[in-house]
């Protein structure tokens, strides 16, 4: 990676982390519900890709050259899918069998449940989209398709959500353990992007993952759960993931 390179992320980062944090610290003195910026702050992402774009005179190339459909959007659209449910199951195991509340447990409802896949593929997908232009399209385009780029990707990323946890949106009451279980689910889901936005060399697959995601996990809709804990449920979430991301990664050689 030249030194330019290196720049031009640096300016990317500067521009979303800065924007962000600095957002956080006025709502907090302001006392204000920072849940009012979180839709505006999708958008930092595209915004600090452009910003560096233009500032070092590149090419939009990683936003068009992959605006293409393939067998992927489905393929991650399954995936997520089948983590939701194995999260789930685990959820149930842990609550009825371990923790010997059966009681808790309550399934979702059909139609709703598949009224908000449909709001996740399409809606969340559109609004997704604008995160995935920064984080696997420009960031991921300016640097080595290496497991080490996907981890650090996965990285910037949860620290980017780190406000959300200590305004207490996510993991209310749980801040110090809602760190560490946010960075391995969004570490773990990002590499998993990463490789699916590799592979597809789409933005759309990763965009309709990431949509579809963000309306399954913490919903009341998709909950299975009656007032669950956000932890146990990003555990699960996490230990599937991880699963899913090591499997796509170990195809690489076999595949490619």
């Amino acid at each position: 990676m030249g030194r330019s390179q290196k720049k031009e992320i640096a300016l990317y980062l500067c521009i979303v982390l800065g924007i962000t944090y600095a957002v956080f610290c006025v709502y907090a003195v302001l006392g204000r519900d920072y849940r009012s910026f979180v839709p505006y702050s999708m958008a930092l992402p595209a915004l600090g890709a452009l910003a560096a774009t233009l500032a070092f005179k590149g090419n939009f190339g990683y936003i068009v050259r992959n605006l293409r459909f393939n067998k992927w959007i489905p393929l991650g659209i399954l995936t997520v899918i089948a983590v939701y449910i194995l999260s789930s199951a685990l959820q149930i195991l842990i609550n009825a069998a371990i923790l010997k509340r059966p009681e808790s447990v309550a399934l979702p409802d059909g139609l709703a449940f598949l009224r908000q896949i449909a709001l996740g593929i399409v809606l969340g997908g559109l609004s997704a989209s604008l995160e995935e232009i920064g984080w696997r399209g420009f960031l991921q385009s300016r640097l080595r398709g290496t497991l080490k780029s996907y981890l650090f990707i996965g990285v910037c990323w949860s620290v980017f959500h780190f406000p959300q946890i200590a305004a207490g949106l996510i993991y209310k009451g749980h801040p110090v353990g809602g760190l560490l279980v946010h960075t391995c689910v969004l570490v773990s889901f990002g590499v998993l992007l990463c490789r699916v936005r590799e592979r597809s060399s789409s933005l759309i697959s990763a965009s309709v993952m990431h949509g579809l995601f963000n309306a399954l996990i913490f919903t009341q809709v998709t909950g299975v759960i009656l007032n669950g804990n956000q932890i146990v449920e990003g555990i699960s979430w996490a230990v599937f993931l991880f699963a899913a991301a090591g499997i796509l990664l170990k195809t690489r050689k076999v595949n490619e």
